[in-house]
């Protein structure tokens, strides 16, 4: 039977609920009000899914898409099971899994900016650029002038190298009405990339006198401060960590400034090991602890992380990635030469074209002699020249 939670005599959880409907993808679904009961114990939908954005709010993310995901099953045209289902796969670091979630959502709700923006969000992650970029113009045409796509759709155009698109984006969230501080350090970079070394300080001036009042700001500043003040970087990691102990992206970072900038590969593995421990499928993180150990010298750790990135994350920083530990680890035996040379073929035959950190990353000095990699970093430079100017 079909019943209403209105006429079960709960109005005020009701409105409690439609509340957190609307903010978990911020739209009303009254639709969805009447829920038939789950065959198995008479939960209404609702009652699922306000115990799926609990545990979404507790960090208890596999409980939450386990919930979900039963939604989904029953009712596989409900949009907010398959949202669920998305952040927590993006906050397990499953990415791939998170976009196809995010797909479905944008094909139940093609009005839904929420729905293309997390895709975005999504496909930024895994460097799928154009893509990333499609979902945030289509977002911005359903809500204009929303910050946080304009911030990432800046990110994507930056990465395209479409520098003047970046910063005119980054332009408009500056004139909206209390910009976030993280603006004035992306466009600082993007300033300095373009040659504008005045306007570029201006902007980091600017920047730091906003103190963030948010983790992604605190993240952002700690960025734009790695280069010339890592320990104060670091700080700043740790602020957003104060906010939010489970930062995937504090924490990462936290890892890289301890590990590239203050040479404390120890204290970077245990970072490392606390994030896969909150995120067990984040492969980035398997890729920098199996670097790190490789550089210590612990040959069978560095190499479990190896075997077991390369049996799952084939993107192209990811191949890349798996490409230096491979190198590092054939210092110690050059029979692994071949296997490095393979994967760093594949990572440029999948779209990775950081000449920048080839040419600096010591990581892969153990191949950078073989002709293979010659041949192939030549081939890489060609396509880098005749790539379109923006």
């Amino acid at each position: 039977a079909r019943v209403t939670l209105a006429e079960r005599g709960q109005k005020e959880t009701l409105r409690q609920r439609i509340r957190l409907l609307e903010q978990l993808g911020r739209h009303g679904d009254a639709p969805e009000l009447n829920n038939q009961f789950t065959p198995d114990n008479g939960r209404s939908t609702f009652d699922l899914m306000l115990e799926a954005n609990d545990l979404v709010a507790q960090g208890k993310f596999p409980e939450a898409w386990t919930i979900a995901r039963r939604v989904a099953e029953e009712r596989p045209t409900y949009y907010q099971a398959w949202f669920v289902m998305g952040y927590s796969d993006f906050q397990l670091g499953r990415l791939p899994e998170a976009e196809a979630c995010f797909s479905v959502c944008v094909a139940l709700r093609p009005d839904s900016p929420w729905a293309r923006f997390n895709r975005g969000l999504m496909r930024t992650r895994m460097q799928k650029w154009q893509d990333a970029e499609q979902d945030f113009n289509q977002a911005l045409d359903l809500w204009p002038d929303d910050a946080e796509t304009l911030l990432n759709r800046a990110i994507v155009r930056r990465e395209q190298n479409n520098l003047a698109g970046a910063e005119a984006d980054l332009t408009r969230v500056l004139e909206l009405p209390d910009p976030p501080s993280k603006a004035y350090f992306l466009r600082a970079d993007v300033r300095r990339r373009r040659g504008n070394d005045i306007g570029a300080t201006q902007d980091y001036d600017q920047g730091m006198t906003m103190p963030p009042t948010d983790e992604a700001s605190w993240i952002e500043r700690g960025l734009a401060r790695l280069e010339r003040e890592p320990k104060a970087a670091l700080d700043d990691f740790n602020a957003a960590l104060q906010l939010n102990p489970r930062s995937r992206d504090a924490l990462q970072n936290k890892a890289h400034v301890l590990a590239e900038h203050l040479h404390q590969l120890g204290e970077a593995i245990t970072v490392l090991d606390r994030l896969i421990e909150l995120y067990p499928d984040f492969l980035l993180a398997y890729g920098s602890r199996g670097v790190y150990h490789a550089r210590l010298g612990h040959i069978e750790a560095a190499r479990r992380d190896a075997d077991y990135c390369l049996s799952r994350d084939h993107s192209p920083f990811g191949l890349y990635q798996q490409a230096s530990l491979l190198a590092l680890l054939a210092r110690h035996d050059p029979a692994i030469t071949a296997e490095a040379l393979r994967v760093f073929e594949q990572a440029l035959q999948s779209g990775f074209n950081d000449l920048d950190l080839i040419d600096s990353d010591s990581d892969i000095d153990a191949i950078r002699s073989h002709p293979q990699f010659r041949r192939l970093i030549a081939s890489a430079r060609q396509k880098h020249q005749h790539a379109p100017k923006k």
